[in-house]
């Protein structure tokens, strides 16, 4: 199962950075477009600008990412989303943290109860290293 998922994070990445265009799907995996540049960022009235290298798959599919936010050409910050492919898009989780741009997420996590872990670090006094916040996604 680890070999499994760790080819699906690999996949995952390429497809997010755009590396990959085109793809025939193995008998064994299903494959989604989980959220593109450009695309509306689900309900934060912004657009996917760039999405950084860190995210993390569980058994149900599911994807947890971060992304870099745009309003208008203006990088606005960051926000951590989950998704699954499906039609109704990637979920912002980090809406109690809203996007600024003295904040930057690190690592990420995604757990089978779909509970999200993410480490930020906020770049304006008080200066706090590794503060870490946990989210639930939503009924998807």
């Amino acid at each position: 199962m680890k070999t499994r998922i760790f080819q699906a994070e690999a996949f995952l990445a390429l497809l997010l950075f755009g590396i990959l265009e085109s793809v025939t799907a193995s008998p064994l995996y299903d494959y989604a477009f989980i959220a593109q540049t450009g695309q509306n960022a689900g309900a934060t009235g912004y657009k996917f600008k760039s999405f950084k290298s860190d995210l993390s798959i569980n058994d149900n599919g599911k994807v947890a990412f971060i992304a870099i936010l745009d309003n208008s050409g203006t990088t606005v910050g960051e926000g951590v989303f989950v998704g699954d492919g499906s039609l109704s898009g990637a979920e912002n989780v980090s809406t109690s943290d809203p996007p600024a741009t003295t904040k930057t997420f690190g690592s990420i996590w995604i757990n089978n109860a779909d509970k999200i872990a993410a480490q930020y670090r906020i770049t304006m006094a008080p200066n706090p290293a590794g503060v870490k916040r946990y989210w639930k996604s939503g009924n998807r």
